[in-house]
Formats: structure tokens, C-alpha cells, sequence
């Protein structure tokens, strides 16, 4: 009877326990976020069915006891029998017992201290003497009994106070008040016998914290919970997913792993062992521990969305599109299958699909931000620009800190050209991580656009300071360089790119370009052959080559490479205007003209055309080709140049004077050509120098 006691108080302590996990963690059994509804009715079934094992318990104990009950009268009654038998047989036999005991004990011992009276007398005492025992034993039994129904109710009054107490402090909606009030009502001492259910409350603090994103509080909630419980499972689930939350895998592991040891039907533990390897990159260790947790829990939707990841990662998009709809059939409000299955279907190029998944992922949580994002991503490559824009705020309303979205806001702005708008944003993106790499490229090539040389310089470098080995970073320095005409750092920059990659044609051809400015035309055609060797498509190559060869007289060569040139790409205009130069070389005007004329509708066309025409003292076609030039690229202050020399040889002095101005910066000769032109005006030396001084022209 006792022992069938200690197994009902055993199922009492585990229900209590049901209860508890169910009331206070049935939306944290993981950490994904599920419908509460949905779970509650889940654990209301199970605790049915836990109630009705419970009266099956009951009504086993109280037919056993009632069968002990009726045992222990049997006896009793069968003892009393037994006693009355021996009297009757003593008296029945008289003498004949008198001879057996007188041959046990001897016949004078027996005649000298016995007689009938007096043997009935004993055998009275000693029947008097086991009902005595038999009621005493009885007595113990009830009030044992009544002793522990009593620390039971008792216990259960108190379990019951301290339910009525929490449910109190979970209606509160202020977090603050409601964990201090919790924390509080678990450090009372008057509850401090309720090991088990206080534990669960720790567990429920640490769950409270993670969600708020502070798990290292969360941690110790979880440890303090551990202290009051070793044996139980959950706690040591919920605080391996903490632990994943901030990355420190190898603790997730472990406690993953003793919530297994516990209980070996603890599927999500399995599910998180998956998600460590997972996390880990090893995705076949992470499939072992999904199908795991499946064979022991085949309808949780979240163990089918980790392994749909895991085959994602190995590009098994087959199996991954499989079990993420597999997820989404046992529970329609996953948000994270959706959304994955939105960007499987990203992936394959079928934005439709993705669509309709990001906006089903949108209709259960509006603030979902990888469901916002990927849609404004989607929209941004349909070339709907606007609406990619409603997303990407949307996010920078529920999270002004996305750095993600304050980049893709900037991109957005930057491929429309509309670089104010992009430098605001790139510039958000650094306030939060000075040392983005692609912000502060692009807010340097958004500053080279603007031919604003020492902003983009300013980017470039501290890029550089940041990455030393940045390919792209040097290589736009270079540029810069070499457009400042500070050519002896723009071939340090490229023999830098060339030394780690030996085999670019990009960088060789440019360190070639160098060298032909610097005229020196052997090492130029080296690396234009060097960029040719590595590159036999690129026109361009054959192009430069050719202006070598035309300034070391190979005139035969210098054909051959223009001719190889049209070949390649006989509809790129450019290449018909090496060949007018090529002939305007050789003073075959006619030709190069015609060939000139074939390549206007490029920019070094249309300025070879109009330079041509200037040589030739054709004013007025050399000045609509430079208008024309101008209008294309109004940073080029070659073309201002040539403009001013035009106007000056047609002596309109101030158009000469208004174009060598803007050309001053790289053509300081220019100056020079001002004060000729203020001359031909009639101004004296003094007050030329006036006006140059006046308008700041030396300094620039």
C-alpha cells in the first residue's frame, strides 16, 4: 500500500509539472515563434489524455487496497478462527493434550504448573495480545495515511496559491513590472518546497529575456532554473537555442546534447543538434539529426523547415522545395517556410512565385523584415524602382538600423544616378560600420563621377587603410592618378595590381597607356601587347598598340592592328577613327575624314573629327564638333581647350577667354592663351594681371 502511495504522489509531481510547462511554456518549447492557440490546444489534449491515465491510476489503486483491505480481514478472520479451533481441540482432547504436552515439556512440569484453566487462559492472552498487535498495526497504517493525504493537500493548497499568483503577474502587460514581480514570486521563501514548478518559472524568465534579445540574462535565468531541476529536458533545450542566438555554438552543442541524455524522445533537442551542425556548415551531420528528431515527432513543421535549409545550402533545391511545402502542410503559419520557399523561388529566377510566398510570409507578419526586403530586391531587378522603395522604408520604419536596407536604399538612388540621395544613405550605412568596404567604394566612385578628385581620393584611401590588398580600390586610385597626370603614382598603383595579378589585361593595358603618355613608346607597346596576349578581343587593345606604332613611323604595323581592330567589331564606331588618324597621318585628308565621320557617333570620334577640322582651318565644323563633344562629357577639359583654341583663331576673344578658363586646371598653358586673348582686347599688362589675379586663375 505504501509503495502504490509513493507512485500516485510520483504521478501527482509529474502532472503538477505538465501543468506548469504547459501554462508557462507551451509557446517555448522552441524558440520559434508559433500560434499560441494553436500549441495550447495541443497541450490541453495531451493533459486530457495525462487526466484520464491518472483515473485509470486511481481506480487500479482503489480496487487494490479494497483487495488488500479484504485480504488483511481473511487473515484476521482466519486467525481468530484458528485460535478458537485450538481451544476447542484443548478442550475437546483433555487428557490427550495433557500427554502431548507432558511429553514435550515433561509430565511433572505439567502437573505442577498447568491445568486446563489455566492453558486457556494463555491461549485467551495470546489471542488478545495478536488482536491488540493487528489494531495497533492498523492504527499506524490510517494515521500515516492521514499524514501524508494532509502534506499533500497542503502542498497542493500552496501549489495552487502560487498558480493563482502567476497567472496574476502574466495578465500584466508592462515586461518591466511583470519580470520583477516574477523574480519576486520565485525567491519567496513560503514556495521555496516547489523545486520543480519554480524551476519552470526560471525556465520562463529565460524565455521572456531571449525574446527581448537579452540572453545573457536570459543564460542565467536558465543556470538558476538547472540549480532547482537537473533532470529536466527543456531547460536545457531552451538555453542551448540562447546560446546559438549568440553564436557560441560549442555551449548550444552541449546543452542540445544532455537535454538528449535526459530524455532520448526529446525531439527538438535533436532539431537543435541539427541546427548547430547547421550553423556549422556541415550539413549531412545537420540531416542525421533532422531525420532524427522527425522519426520521434513527425508533424512539427519546424524540424521539416531545417531540413529544407540544410538541402538548400547543398543547392538540393529539389529536396529543399519538398520539405519546406512539407512544413507548410502539418502548419499552413510558418512564416520562416514561406519565406524560404519565397526565396528558393528568388533564386530560380521565378519572382512570381517568390512573390506570392513573400506575401503570404507578409499576411502572418507584417514586419517580417527578410520577407520586406527580398520583395523590394525583386521589384528593384523588375525595374520598379518606386515600389522597391515602399519596402525597403517599411523595414527602416520597424528598424531604423538596418544596415542592409540603408545599403540597398543607397544602391537604389545610386543606379538612378541620383547621387545626393545615395551619399545620405551610404553615409547612414557608415554611421553604423565605418569600415563597409562596398559603401565607401561606391561613395568613392559616386565622388569620381562628380570629377570631385579629392573626396573620391578621401574614400579610396581610408578604404585602403582598412583593406590593403582591395584590387578595385587601387586600381580607381590609379585612375585618379593618372588623370591628375601624377604618373609616376599611377604606375607604382598598377605595378602593385600586376605583381598580384600578372595575368590582368585590364591593369596591363593601362600601365601601357602610362607609358605612351610619358612617350615612352617601347615600354607602352610591351604592355599593350602583354594586355593583347592575354585579351585578343578587345579592340581597344589593337587601338592603342596602333598609336605607337604610328609615333614610331611602323606605319605597316599601325594598319594591320587598326585593320584587326574593325575586324573584331566592325559596328564599333571607335574603331574607324584610328584609322582616320592613321591616314591623317600619312596626309591622306580625304580618307581620314571619311573615316572620322564613320566613328561621330563616339565621343573620340566626334572630338578627332573636330580637331581634325580645326587643323585643317574648317572653324565652324570644328566648333559644332566640340559643342557637340561637350555635350556628351562636360568634365573633359580637353574639349574646353580646343574649344578656347578654336574661338581664338576665329578671334572671338571672349568665348576664347570664357572656354580656357574651364580648361585652366589641366591645361595651365592656358593662362598664357587668356592673357593673349585680353591683349588682342586692347587691356594693358597691369590690368590683365589684375583680372588673373582678380579671379583666382594662377591658384587653380
Amino acid at each position: 500500500m505504501r509503495l502504490m502511495n509513493k507512485k500516485i504522489l510520483k504521478v501527482l509531481v509529474f502532472i503538477s509539472f505538465f501543468i506548469t510547462s504547459a501554462n508557462l511554456f507551451s509557446s517555448e518549447k522552441n524558440i520559434e515563434k508559433k500560434d499560441y492557440t494553436q500549441v495550447l490546444t495541443k497541450e490541453l489534449d495531451e493533459l486530457k489524455k495525462e487526466n484520464n491515465e491518472l483515473k485509470e491510476i486511481i481506480e487500479k489503486y482503489r480496487i487494490e487496497l479494497k483487495e488488500e483491505i479484504k485480504e488483511n480481514r481473511e487473515i484476521t478472520k482466519n486467525n481468530l478462527e484458528f485460535y478458537d479451533k485450538i481451544i476447542e481441540l484443548f478442550k475437546t482432547l483433555g487428557s490427550g493434550i495433557g500427554t502431548l504436552i507432558a511429553v514435550l515439556f515433561g509430565a511433572n512440569i505439567i502437573k505442577n504448573h498447568f491445568d486446563k484453566k489455566e492453558i486457556e487462559k494463555i491461549i485467551n492472552g495470546f489471542k488478545d495480545q495478536i488482536l491488540e498487535k493487528a489494531k495497533e498495526d492498523i492504527f499506524t497504517l490510517l494515521n500515516n495515511e492521514l499524514k501524508t493525504s494532509t502534506d499533500k493537500i497542503e502542498k497542493d493548497n500552496l501549489r495552487n496559491s502560487f498558480y493563482v499568483e502567476m497567472l496574476s503577474i502574466y495578465n500584466i502587460q508592462d515586461l518591466q513590472i511583470k519580470t520583477s514581480k516574477l523574480i519576486k514570486l520565485l525567491n519567496d521563501p513560503k514556495y521555496r518546497i516547489l523545486t520543480e514548478i519554480r524551476a519552470l518559472g526560471y525556465v520562463n524568465l529565460g524565455v521572456i529575456y531571449q525574446q527581448i534579445n537579452k540572453v545573457e540574462e536570459a543564460i542565467k535565468y536558465y543556470e538558476r532554473a538547472i540549480e532547482l531541476n537537473s533532470k529536466e529536458s527543456i531547460i536545457y533545450y531552451n538555453m542551448g537555442t540562447a546560446y546559438q542566438k549568440i553564436t557560441r555554438l560549442e555551449e548550444a552543442m552541449k546543452c542540445y546534447e544532455k537535454a538528449v541524455e535526459l530524455n532520448p524522445k526529446e525531439s527538438m533537442a535533436y532539431y537543435g543538434i541539427g541546427t548547430g551542425f547547421h550553423y556549422k556548415n556541415n550539413q549531412k551531420e545537420a540531416i542525421k539529426y533532422y531525420e532524427k528528431a522527425i522519426k520521434l515527432n513527425p508533424k512539427e513543421s519546424i524540424i521539416y523547415y531545417g531540413l529544407g535549409q540544410a538541402y538548400q545550402e547543398m543547392n538540393n533545391l529539389k529536396e529543399a522545395k519538398y520539405y519546406f511545402e512539407k512544413s507548410i502542410e502539418l502548419n499552413s503559419t510558418n512564416e520562416n517556410s514561406l519565406c524560404a520557399l519565397g526565396i528558393l523561388y528568388q533564386s530560380q529566377k521565378n519572382f512570381e512565385n517568390a512573390k506570392i510566398y513573400f506575401k503570404k510570409t507578409l499576411e502572418l507578419n507584417s514586419k517580417n523584415e527578410i520577407a520586406l526586403h527580398n520583395l523590394g530586391v525583386i521589384l528593384q531587378q523588375e525595374n520598379k524602382p518606386e515600389e522597391a522603395k515602399i519596402y525597403y522604408c517599411n523595414i527602416l520604419e520597424i528598424n531604423p538600423k538596418n544596415e542592409n536596407i540603408l545599403y540597398a536604399l543607397g544602391l537604389l538612388y545610386h543606379t538612378q544616378n541620383k547621387f545626393e540621395e545615395a551619399i545620405k544613405y551610404y553615409e547612414k550605412v557608415l554611421e553604423l560600420n565605418s569600415k563597409n568596404e562596398i559603401v565607401l567604394e561606391n561613395i568613392g566612385l559616386i565622388y569620381k563621377l562628380k570629377n570631385n578628385v579629392k573626396k573620391a581620393k578621401y574614400y579610396f584611401e581610408n578604404l585602403l587603410k582598412i583593406n590593403p590588398k582591395n584590387e578595385s580600390v587601387i586600381y580607381n586610385l590609379a585612375l585618379i592618378c593618372q588623370q591628375e597626370n601624377n604618373l609616376a603614382k599611377a604606375k607604382e598603383y598598377f605595378k602593385v595590381l600586376i605583381k598580384n595579378n600578372p595575368k590582368n589585361d585590364i591593369f596591363l593595358h593601362n600601365l601601357g597607356l602610362i607609358y605612351q603618355q610619358e612617350n615612352r613608346l617601347e615600354e607602352a607597346e610591351i604592355y599593350f601587347k602583354k594586355a593583347i596576349t592575354e585579351n585578343l578581343d578587345e579592340g581597344l587593345y589593337y587601338y592603342n598598340l596602333s598609336m605607337v606604332y604610328l609615333k614610331q613611323n611602323k606605319l605597316e604595323e599601325a594598319e594591320i592592328c587598326l585593320k584587326k581592330m574593325i575586324e573584331i567589331d566592325p559596328e564599333n564606331k571607335l574603331n574607324y577613327c584610328g584609322l582616320g588618324i592613321f591616314y591623317e597621318q600619312q596626309n591622306k585628308l580625304k580618307e581620314a575624314e571619311d573615316y572620322y565621320k564613320k566613328s561621330i557617333n563616339t565621343e573620340i570620334g566626334l572630338y578627332n573629327l573636330g580637331l581634325f577640322y580645326y587643323k585643317c582651318s574648317r572653324l565652324d565644323e570644328a566648333e559644332i564638333c566640340l559643342k557637340n563633344v561637350i555635350k556628351l562629357n562636360q568634365t573633359n577639359e580637353k574639349y574646353y581647350y580646343l574649344l578656347g583654341l578654336i574661338f581664338n583663331s576665329k578671334k572671338d576673344f571672349y568665348k576664347a577667354i570664357e572656354y580656357f578658363k574651364k580648361a585652366v586646371i589641366f591645361f595651365p598653358d592656358s593662362i598664357e592663351n587668356i592673357k593673349n586673348c585680353y591683349k588682342s582686347l586692347g587691356k594693358t599688362d597691369e590690368e590683365i594681371e589684375n583680372i588673373i589675379t582678380l579671379e583666382n586663375l594662377k591658384k587653380l
